[in-house]
């Protein structure tokens, strides 16, 4: 069963699209994906990702969502300037994809 959790967390977090693409207004989905990131701290505190195929197909989504140069403002809208991703936009989408980045570090 811990296989099927594994498999559930790492497909939730690579589901973020491609090249680890972060939704900014996605609140629901975003709040999806902080529970997949916890239960992958989780099974790697106890143990369940130790070998270097899964510790890499850990790392590799969670660190270009970390990144966040892929990151979008909407499903159709980019950042524009792409520094504006770092501003803090004082609203729920602001505080969950903050909360994302703080998980993955």
């Amino acid at each position: 069963k811990f296989f099927l959790l594994r498999k559930l967390y790492n497909d939730t977090v690579n589901s973020f699209g491609t090249g680890g693409r972060l939704i900014h207004s996605d609140c629901d989905f975003n709040k999806l994906g902080i529970e997949a990131l916890h239960g992958q701290q989780s099974l790697l505190l106890f143990g369940f990702q130790s070998t270097y195929a899964k510790l890499k197909e850990l790392c590799k989504p969670n660190s270009l969502l970390l990144d966040g140069r892929s990151d979008l403002k909407t499903r159709t809208h980019v950042f524009d300037p792409p520094e504006e991703r770092y501003k803090l936009g004082g609203n729920e989408n602001t505080e969950i994809v903050l909360q994302i980045k703080k998980e993955l570090i």
